[in-house]
């Protein structure tokens, strides 16, 4: 630097420009930046330079777009709740649902359809051994009613009759079906309603609606006569 250059500061970019005595008040453009500048009349030693702007953080910039970041937020919560939620319908419906060995091995139930649906309200009057009518109205009845009845049976067998026929155990020999056991429907699938061919549905004429369909009144064992032939006959 000549000793007769004075020093100075670009009040654009803050850039250290040094001058000739002669420039001091002319204008001129900055080395540093290209600005056009106005050369000192004095020699500060500093110029105060306004600083520049600085970044805005995230959160100002989160700020200015609020509604867009709350509309995301709800977004996710409802796409979060709904995914959590069929997770757990999907693990109480598979730990509900009867796996096939289960399925085979559970004793029959005139009160659950195959499809697992359970019948409400249903009644069923059984004639027991004992000659009473018994009414059961759900699950665990009819299932210790069946119990009683095999125990009973395998206490007092059957009297052998003339003609080498056994009294039916099963009917007692009333040839009628005891059990007024019910079964899905199958010409609705248990749903209770058809479709029909304009698109609209109708109750079913099969069940009337109600989703099931009874068995034959005659016993299964004796086909409705009261006996059964003995093994050899």
């Amino acid at each position: 630097m000549n000793p007769s250059e004075f020093k100075f500061y670009c009040p654009r970019c803050a850039g250290s420009i040094s001058a000739s005595p002669e420039w001091k008040g002319l204008d001129s453009n900055c080395p540093h930046c290209g600005e056009e500048i106005q050369v000192p009349r004095s020699c500060p030693s500093t110029v105060e330079v306004t600083a520049p702007p600085l970044r805005r953080s995230f959160l100002v910039w989160l700020k200015a777009r609020r509604a867009f970041a709350v509309t995301i937020a709800l977004a996710f919560a409802v796409f979060a709740g709904v995914l959590i939620h069929s997770r757990s319908e999907l693990k109480r419906v598979q730990k509900e649902a009867p796996s096939s060995s289960s399925a085979v091995d559970r004793p029959y139930d005139p009160f659950v359809l195959g499809n697992g649906y359970r019948i409400q309200n249903l009644r069923l009057e059984e004639r027991g051994s004992d000659g009473r009518v018994h009414v059961l109205t759900n699950s665990e009845e009819y299932q210790a009613f069946m119990r009683a009845e095999e125990d009973y049976r395998m206490r007092h067998p059957a009297p052998v009759q003339e003609g080498g026929d056994s009294i039916c155990s099963t009917c007692n020999g009333t040839g009628k079906n005891r059990s007024t056991s019910v079964s899905s429907c199958t010409a609705c699938s248990g749903g209770g309603t058809r479709l029909t061919p304009s698109g609209h549905r109708m109750i079913c004429s099969g069940c009337e609606g109600t989703v099931i369909t009874r068995q034959d009144p005659n016993c299964i064992y004796c086909q409705g006569t009261g006996r059964v032939g003995l093994p050899g006959q």
